[in-house]
Protein backbone atom coordinates (compact mmCIF):
# COMPACT_ATOMS: atom_id res chain seq x y z
CA UNK A 1 0.00 0.00 0.00
CA UNK A 2 2.52 2.13 0.74
CA UNK A 3 5.48 1.05 -1.96
CA UNK A 4 3.73 2.97 -4.52
CA UNK A 5 5.75 6.63 -3.57
CA UNK A 6 9.11 3.98 -3.74
CA UNK A 7 8.25 3.72 -7.70
CA UNK A 8 9.15 6.79 -10.23
CA UNK A 9 8.14 7.16 -13.48
CA UNK A 10 9.82 8.32 -16.35
CA UNK A 11 7.41 11.70 -16.33
CA UNK A 12 7.82 11.84 -12.41
CA UNK A 13 11.57 11.62 -12.96
CA UNK A 14 11.93 14.17 -16.02
CA UNK A 15 9.94 16.91 -13.90
CA UNK A 16 12.33 15.94 -10.89
CA UNK A 17 15.45 16.60 -12.87
CA UNK A 18 14.02 19.34 -14.63
CA UNK A 19 14.63 18.24 -18.37
CA UNK A 20 12.32 16.10 -20.96
CA UNK A 21 11.02 12.42 -20.52
CA UNK A 22 13.39 11.48 -23.76
CA UNK A 23 16.26 12.49 -21.71
CA UNK A 24 15.45 10.54 -18.63
CA UNK A 25 14.63 7.33 -22.04
CA UNK A 26 17.76 7.91 -22.77
CA UNK A 27 19.73 7.12 -19.89
CA UNK A 28 17.33 3.83 -19.08
CA UNK A 29 18.14 2.69 -23.19
CA UNK A 30 22.43 3.36 -22.14
CA UNK A 31 21.72 1.05 -19.10
CA UNK A 32 22.82 4.12 -16.67
CA UNK A 33 19.38 4.52 -14.93
CA UNK A 34 17.69 1.28 -13.87
CA UNK A 35 14.48 0.17 -14.42
CA UNK A 36 11.55 -2.35 -14.66
CA UNK A 37 8.91 -3.09 -17.07
CA UNK A 38 5.21 -4.20 -16.75
CA UNK A 39 1.98 -4.54 -18.49
CA UNK A 40 1.65 -5.97 -22.16
CA UNK A 41 5.23 -6.34 -24.41
CA UNK A 42 3.41 -4.49 -27.07
CA UNK A 43 2.77 -1.09 -24.48
CA UNK A 44 5.21 -1.99 -21.45
CA UNK A 45 5.09 0.61 -18.94
CA UNK A 46 8.11 1.80 -17.34
CA UNK A 47 8.70 2.36 -13.43
CA UNK A 48 12.23 3.27 -11.41
CA UNK A 49 12.56 2.30 -8.20
CA UNK A 50 13.73 5.14 -5.64
CA UNK A 51 16.51 3.18 -4.64
CA UNK A 52 18.33 3.02 -8.25
CA UNK A 53 17.42 6.76 -8.76
CA UNK A 54 19.08 7.81 -5.70
CA UNK A 55 22.03 5.16 -6.74
CA UNK A 56 22.50 7.48 -10.10
CA UNK A 57 21.82 10.54 -8.92
CA UNK A 58 25.01 10.27 -6.38
CA UNK A 59 26.96 8.47 -8.88
CA UNK A 60 26.17 11.66 -11.24
CA UNK A 61 27.21 13.79 -8.55
CA UNK A 62 30.41 12.26 -7.92
CA UNK A 63 31.02 12.28 -11.88
CA UNK A 64 30.43 16.34 -11.24
CA UNK A 65 32.54 16.82 -8.82
CA UNK A 66 35.68 14.68 -10.21
CA UNK A 67 35.33 17.22 -13.09
CA UNK A 68 35.18 20.48 -10.98
CA UNK A 69 38.47 18.87 -9.03
CA UNK A 70 40.32 18.34 -12.41
CA UNK A 71 39.49 21.55 -13.45
CA UNK A 72 40.90 23.47 -10.59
Amino acid sequence: KGDDRLVYTISQVAKRWGCCRQTVRDEMKKGKLKYFTFGSEKYPKYRIREDWLLEYEEEQARKNQKEVMNEG
